[in-house]
């Protein structure tokens, strides 16, 4: 049988979406001078499909294989959930037909934690910022002294830390798969606040990224930045570290600079190395 020119594959995509049979198509292309059986109109289907999956796999679009519905207003929700795709497949399936239509790009923010303690049943969290990508957008957090002397410790900076995660359908921390989003976890689940559940917010850990790529003598952020020629990274005083952990309100700001200076470095070096790393579809 002759191969499908690109006026006939169009004819029959367009059929497809007026949710035509193959056996109607079929005849719909006799009447045009085309003779095409139906099973040549499902295999030309399927063959479309394939191709489109391969796409979409392949597609660097930050690893989103899901879409967080926690930032979707009510209208994009249900539009998700009933409409389809010039594919056949509700947006819900092809979230990046979802995104590529409507010209919106999956929102990243770069995730960095202080705390008082690397084990989260012995620590709490300090400070937190979430830098977005491409844009002078922060969104932080720093424990207060009323807290800590009223035995609620961190519970308000996860709160808030919970609700800044949720705005963004990409997070990207370093070495952030073994101690940054647990210990976050960890603290919700102790306070009783609601953690995004598996898919709704995807992850990208820059740390694997250099392990992987980088030939380096140790894997550390600082390692791969003073590698690399980027400059900013900062040590916390330890004295400045134990005062924070009583709530002083300036040994507190100081690690908090160290915090914003850690997500710029780590968008830079990301940045640098991202394009040698396949996209991988990971949950937090």
């Amino acid at each position: 049988m002759a191969r499908w020119n690109d006026e006939e594959k169009q004819i029959v995509y367009n059929l497809l979406e007026e949710d035509k049979s193959s056996d109607e198509i079929s005849e719909i292309l006799k009447k045009k001078g085309y003779k095409r059986t139906p099973a040549s109109v499902r295999g030309l289907y399927l063959r479309n499909q394939l191709e489109h999956n391969k796409k979409v796999n392949n597609e660097n679009v930050l690893g989103v294989a899901k879409l967080n519905p926690y930032k979707l207003k009510k209208a994009e929700l249900l539009e998700l959930m009933t409409k389809k795709c010039k594919h056949r497949h509700y947006y819900m399936q092809h979230p990046a037909c979802w995104f590529k239509e409507r010209g919106k790009e999956p929102k990243a923010g770069y995730i960095d934690i202080e705390t008082s303690n690397l084990k989260a049943n012995f620590g709490m969290i300090l400070s937190y910022v979430i830098k977005t990508r491409d844009k002078d957008e922060y969104f932080q957090g720093l424990i207060k002294r009323k807290d800590i002397l009223a035995k609620k410790f961190d519970k308000k900076v996860v709160e808030k830390l919970v609700t800044d995660m949720s705005r963004y359908d990409v997070l990207l921390g370093y070495w952030s798969t073994g101690f940054d989003l647990p210990f976050i976890r960890s603290r919700a689940l102790y306070h009783n606040i609601p953690f995004p559940a598996y898919g709704h917010i995807k992850h990208k850990d820059v740390y694997y990224m250099v392990r992987n790529k980088l030939c380096l003598h140790r894997n550390s952020l600082e390692s791969a930045c003073n590698f690399l020629g980027i400059e900013g990274k900062n040590h916390v005083i330890g004295n400045h570290w134990m005062l924070a952990q009583t709530g002083d309100k300036e040994a507190l700001e100081y690690v908090l600079d160290h915090n914003i200076r850690d997500v710029e470095i780590l968008e830079e070096l990301h940045k640098k190395i991202e394009i040698f790393v396949k996209t991988a579809n990971k949950s937090i």
